[in-house]
């Protein structure tokens, strides 16, 4: 990157920057699930299972305050039959967000 913005990603940011900006941790606690499902059927010429295949998943996630720290963790499990040959997984996903309060002097202060 050349320029001003340098000065905040850094001169090795010469591809581009991903700035992934997460929903805010609420002061009441909240749990989320969502679950997803779906069913594919490939064209006669590369229908390589012979059969209708699936994808699908569940998440549990959980936020809430603890003092003048946000805390969120969430729990995934997608698993699908293969949109194409050999293409078959089950995954698992595991995030984590801590997140101080925005009025705080020092990120990590009460406020």
């Amino acid at each position: 990157m050349k320029g001003a913005a340098s000065a905040l990603y850094g001169s090795n940011a010469l591809g581009g920057v991903v700035n992934l900006v997460t929903t805010p941790i609420g002061d009441r606690p909240e749990t989320v699930v969502r679950a997803h499902a779906g069913v594919y059927d490939l064209p006669d010429r590369y229908d390589f299972a012979g059969r209708t295949l699936a994808s699908q998943g569940i998440m549990l996630q959980h936020s809430r305050r603890l003092g003048p720290i946000g805390a969120r963790l969430a729990v995934a499990r997608e698993t699908s039959d293969g949109f194409e040959q050999n293409g078959e997984y089950g995954r698992w996903f595991v995030r984590a967000k801590a997140a101080s309060s925005p009025a705080s002097a020092h990120p990590w202060t009460p406020t």
